[in-house]
């Protein structure tokens, strides 16, 4: 107990009390506790709050436990700081109680109230609490004031997590637009005094992907942090389209999120689709290697071609030689009548030279070979075929049953005519033979 104030600086202080008493008792003037560690006990249930002071400064590092079983952990009539310290509270009533202004700068401090739901961990009555930069504020039992400021540091922010005492931290959510960059004010209308878990702590983002347009997304808060990637694109030339392949306009593709732009600044984002220009197809067409046929060569209808690529669209087909345009005959060797001759007549296109014979003149023993045409070598087509007519044999006429000797002395062959001549002097024989024996008879009669 100090009437003219407590000061514990660079020390190390446990007061403990059993009774309706204070471990640490200023009712004039203040307590001030710098870079020391303090232990106040008020141990009877029926006790005081184990620190009652007319006005209260933490500072320095200092770590303060306090805890009352009957009454207030802490109770201050005029101001509160805390400041660089931590602090860990527990009171049956409100935990800590400031009848005026309490203000928390970079402490740490968890505040139990340990009585009904009518009380709070932190209170102040129709004042101020004031979290100010990197302060950690755990209320079970939540907290209460006038108006509730909370001031993040420059560049830092703070979060302010609600929910019920039961599930404590497990069950506690974002309240409002939490976490915050920049000084926010809590009222009564914000009803932050109706959650039984208060957590103010800072906040930093954890987790999500930034993208090429878009930042990350905290896993825990849900809000975007940190910067977007960038686009990481590649330019493709424009490409004109030919008969057979596709084109495309000038673009950019940026592989790290597969997206297609038509601008070199990348805003102007397009699908794949858009970026190709259809193949044109053939246009008009022209005959190539064309070549008519001659009685020497095949000739070729030529190629379907197009003319703007140069591709053969259509292939041509081979065209059959044509026949030989032979002119006039001319005989180049005469026949004899026992040597066969010779003509000849020439192709007016290509000088092809076709050649035949010509029968000898002698008597013919076949009719067939009287008519002097057929080519040498070959087949004369204007031959006689007829079926009453027979090759190197005699043709008898039936009107007379007489040997047609005409048409056998027209073969020109010489062994048959010698052949004849045995023949019919044989037959002179006989004759004179039986003229001879008919006369002797008719003498003798």
């Amino acid at each position: 107990m100090g009437e003219n104030g407590i000061s514990i600086s660079d020390s190390t202080v446990v007061a403990t009390v059993n009774g309706q008493s204070n471990a640490l008792y200023s009712i004039n003037n203040i307590i001030d506790i710098s870079n020391s560690t303090v232990e106040a006990y008020a141990v009877a249930d029926n006790s005081y709050p184990a620190i009652w002071a007319n006005a209260l400064t933490v500072s320095n590092k200092s770590n303060v436990t306090v805890d009352s079983n009957g009454d207030s952990g802490i109770y201050i009539l005029n101001q509160c700081k805390i400041s660089d310290s931590t602090l860990k509270v527990q009171g049956y009533y409100d935990a800590i109680f400031g009848d005026n202004d309490i203000n928390i700068v970079n402490s740490k401090i968890e505040s139990t109230s340990t009585g009904n739901q009518g009380n709070y961990a932190i209170y102040s009555n129709d004042h101020t609490i004031s979290v100010t930069g990197n302060s950690d504020i755990t209320a079970n039992a939540g907290m209460d004031a006038d108006q509730i400021v909370i001031s993040p540091t420059t560049g830092q922010m703070l979060e302010v997590k609600v929910g019920n005492l039961a599930e404590g931290e497990t069950g506690a959510a974002h309240f409002n637009d939490s976490p915050y960059t920049e000084p926010v004010t809590f009222t009564a209308a914000d009803d932050l005094w109706t959650y039984t878990y208060v957590h103010i702590k800072p906040h930093t983002h954890i987790g999500g992907t930034a993208t090429c347009t878009d930042p990350a997304i905290c896993d825990d808060c849900g809000k975007p942090y940190g910067n977007a990637l960038g686009h990481k694109a590649v330019k493709t030339e424009a490409k004109a389209p030919t008969c057979t392949e596709d084109g495309n306009i000038e673009n950019w593709y940026c592989d790290a999120c597969g997206k297609y732009f038509s601008d070199e600044a990348l805003t102007e984002e397009i699908i794949k689709e858009k970026t190709v220009i259809k193949a044109t197809g053939h246009g008009e067409t022209e005959l190539k290697n064309a070549k008519e046929a001659t009685c020497t060569e095949e000739g070729y209808t030529g190629d379907k071609v197009c003319k703007v690529c140069g591709e053969v669209i259509e292939k041509g087909t081979v065209i059959e030689k044509i026949a030989h345009t032979f002119g006039e005959w001319t005989v180049t060797k005469e026949p004899t009548a026992t040597e066969k001759g010779e003509k000849q007549h020439t192709c007016t296109i290509c000088g092809y030279v076709e050649k035949q014979e010509i029968p000898a003149t002698g008597t013919p023993t076949n009719p067939s070979e009287g008519n002097g045409n057929s080519p040498i070598g070959t087949t004369d087509p204007k031959a006689p075929t007829s079926d009453n007519q027979t090759d190197n044999k005699t043709v008898s006429d039936t009107s007379n049953n007489k040997t047609n000797n005409k048409d056998v002395l027209n073969t020109g062959d010489d062994s048959s005519i010698a052949l004849w001549v045995t023949v019919m002097l044989g037959a002179g024989a006989i004759l004179t033979g039986i003229v001879l024996y008919n006369r002797k008879k008719r003498y003798n009669k």
